[in-house]
Order: structure tokens, then C-alpha cells, then sequence
């Protein structure tokens, strides 16, 4: 028992810190989800509270759900006007996109760090998609102002590109560990099966929830609850079935959110609630995993890989958009 608390003690308390850092963001100029990566840092094994935390397993889990929370929150404030405006480079950008900045950023890591091809292209995957954490929390409340067709296309892109990163660092990690058993074929097999998968399930659960909601009468506090257990139901049975859960639960949160819903403004309330908890979560749990001694020795091979991904993503960008 003294155990149990002990962790719903640090856990609160994390929390509870990141959320305090939030107040020094606008004032430092520091991007919100990098204070609470910070806080899961100061609290690892090289930091204050000195846990070691190497639970990988625990971290994914925590991780997809609470990417999925996000894109779900996400989609629910994507209007159709935003697809109108913004898919076709939201589309190019998602694929082609990441495609060339993993092939392209592939190359340079295998230069800079003299490592097999596979291992280079691997390490580029790995990094090569938009984060939709970072790009929603930016979007919607870093006071950042861009035009329509921009915004809505670093929305559809960032919540549109997992397929494809997904696929790719399993491909990747396949061809790895197993180079002579992969095929052409078999990789856009998995792709295609992602991409339909996903879009058929986030478009018909979608449909039926967005048509189910407004005839259900329940307490105005249910209502966001309702539709996060039916958004991450969808996403776990899209992957069980081989799809994409995270476009699925993004275009659920889409067709929900362009119908009326009752309760709307408390629903959207809750829900940006459930994904700022979801951030710190995410974010919190990546700190921890990170050993500072470590990092310091690479971290000039992590800042040359940074700046060059940054001016090539800048670049496919400007060219798309």
C-alpha cells in the first residue's frame, strides 16, 4: 500500500510541477512541452528526485493513448473548411513529405554518424513525422497566427502523417533485424492496409457517433466522456484489424465535431482538459526516460541532426504549402 501512494504521490506531483512551469512559458519564451519535458528530466535518475524509470513497455502504452486523446481533441476542432482549404498539401506533405525527409535525412545521419544505411534511415523515421502534440498545443494556444490554408494544413498533415512514420519504422525495424525477408510488395501492402483501414474506420464510426450523439439525453458532464471511451474504442479496434488507429480516432473526432452535439462548449472544455493532461503525461514520461549524462555525450550529433531536419522540413514546407 505504502508503495501505491508512494507513486500516486510522485505521479501527482509531476503533474503538478509541469502544469506550475506552464505559467513561465509565455514569460521565457520556452515552448510549452519542452518545460514538461524538463520536469520528467529534473525528475529522472540524473535529476532531483533520482527515479529511474526504464519501463518502455508502460511508456508506449501511455504514449499511444495519449497521442490518441489529442488527435481526438484535435479533430473535434478541425472544421470541414479546413479540408476544403488545406488537404491536398496536407495530403502531399503526409507522404511525400515524410517519405523524402526520412530518405533525405536518412542520408545525412548515415554520413554524420558512419552507420549502416539501414540503421541511418531507421534514425530518420523515427523522427521524420510532425509531432501533433507540439503542432496542436502551438496552434491552439501559442498565440501563433498564420493563415488559413497554412494552419489548416499543419493540422490535417500533423494528424494525417502517423500511417506512413508508423509503417516506416516498422519496415525499417524489420529490414534491420531481418534484410533478406522483406519485399517492395509486403511494404505497401502494410501501407495500403494502414491507410484504408484507417480511413474507413474513422469515416464510418465517425458517421455513426456524429449521427448517435445529438439523440442521446445524459448529464452535460457525460458527454465528453462518451465520446473519448467511443474515440479510443474505434482507435484500439483500427488497430486490431492492422489499420491506423491515430487516423481513425482523428477523422472520428472530425465528423463528431462538425455536427451538433449537445453540450458542445462543455464537451470542448473537457476535452481540451483530458489533452493538456494528456501532453504533460506524454511529455513527463518522455523526460524520465531520458538520461542527461548520456545525452551530453552526442549532443552535437543530436543538434546537427536537429538544425538540418529543421531546414529541410522548412524547406518541404514552403514548397507544398
Amino acid at each position: 500500500m505504502d508503495t501505491l501512494n508512494i507513486i500516486y504521490l510522485v505521479g501527482a506531483l509531476l503533474i503538478f510541477a509541469s502544469i506550475m512551469a506552464s505559467t513561465l512559458s509565455a514569460r521565457l519564451g520556452v515552448p510549452l512541452l519542452l518545460l514538461f519535458l524538463i520536469v520528467g528530466m529534473l525528475a529522472g535518475e540524473d535529476g532531483i528526485l533520482g527515479i529511474e524509470f526504464a519501463q518502455y513497455g508502460l511508456a508506449n502504452f501511455v504514449g499511444q493513448a495519449a497521442l490518441a486523446c489529442i488527435l481526438l481533441d484535435g479533430g473535434l476542432r478541425t472544421s470541414f473548411k479546413s479540408f476544403r482549404v488545406g488537404l491536398k498539401p496536407a495530403i502531399t506533405l503526409a507522404t511525400w513529405g515524410v517519405l523524402a525527409t526520412v530518405i533525405i535525412l536518412g542520408i545525412f545521419v548515415t554520413w554524420l554518424l558512419d552507420v549502416d544505411w539501414r540503421l541511418g534511415l531507421l534514425m530518420a523515421a523515427i523522427v521524420g513525422s510532425t509531432d501533433a502534440a507540439a503542432v496542436f498545443s502551438l496552434l491552439r494556444n501559442g498565440g501563433v497566427k498564420l493563415n488559413d490554408r497554412v494552419q489548416a494544413t499543419l493540422e490535417l498533415e500533423s494528424g494525417a502523417n502517423d500511417p506512413l512514420a508508423i509503417l516506416l519504422v516498422t519496415g525499417l525495424i524489420a529490414l534491420n533485424v531481418d534484410p533478406a525477408g522483406q519485399t517492395i510488395l509486403g511494404f505497401l501492402g502494410l501501407l495500403l492496409q494502414q491507410l484504408g483501414f484507417g480511413l474507413g474506420m474513422g469515416l464510418l464510426f465517425g458517421y455513426l457517433l456524429a449521427r448517435l450523439l445529438p439523440k442521446i439525453h445524459l448529464a452535460e458532464g457525460m458527454y465528453a466522456i462518451l465520446i473519448m471511451s467511443a474515440g479510443l474504442a474505434v482507435f484500439a479496434a483500427t488497430n486490431l484489424i492492422g489499420g491506423s488507429g491515430f487516423l481513425a480516432i482523428y477523422l472520428t473526432g472530425v465528423l463528431i465535431g462538425n455536427h451538433k452535439v449537445r453540450s458542445t462548449e462543455h464537451v470542448m472544455r473537457v476535452m481540451d482538459s483530458f489533452a493538456w493532461l494528456s501532453q504533460a503525461v506524454l511529455f513527463v514520461v518522455l523526460g524520465l526516460l531520458v538520461t542527461p549524462s548520456h545525452v551530453i555525450d552526442v549532443w552535437y550529433y543530436s543538434v546537427a541532426i536537429a538544425a538540418f531536419m529543421i531546414l529541410l522540413l522548412a524547406l518541404l514546407r514552403s514548397i507544398s504549402v
